[in-house]
């Protein structure tokens, strides 16, 4: 997991994932994304991200999809979920 959130651009995390054995990747993903689901933090949120965008590339399999989203309400705070 250490290798996936050093990773800074899209293309080196599609090509690392590439070359690993996807179907275990996806169960240790999806359970390193629950220990993040309910984000308290920054830090938290950015691994949300990262593992959203990992699983993105190789696919949630029996999961239901989600996606992080970042917006901002009308008063001008920021606004995250997945």
């Amino acid at each position: 997991m250490n290798s996936i959130y050093s990773l800074d651009t899209l293309q080196e995390l599609k090509e690392y994932l590439e070359k690993q054995d996807q179907k275990s990747l996806r169960e240790e993903l999806i359970n390193e994304f629950l220990k993040f689901a309910e984000y308290k933090n920054a830090s938290d949120w950015n691994n949300a991200v990262k593992i959203c965008e990992s699983l993105a590339i190789i696919g949630w399999g029996e999961h239901e999809p989600l996606q992080a989203v970042k917006g901002m309400f009308f008063n001008g705070n920021p606004e995250t979920y997945l």
